[in-house]
């Protein structure tokens, strides 16, 4: 396995996982505008 193999498959990991933590933070904000919403 080269070193460039290794950093691609680094950073696939390391942009999934900041991703899956985006999209974790943006449906809990929708649910949190959603709430909101219901209480105005």
């Amino acid at each position: 396995m080269s070193i460039s193999d290794f950093t691609i498959k680094y950073f696939a990991k390391k942009y999934k996982e900041i991703t899956d933590k985006v999209l974790n933070c943006y449906e809990l904000f929708k649910i949190n505008l959603l709430a909101m919403g219901t209480m105005v």
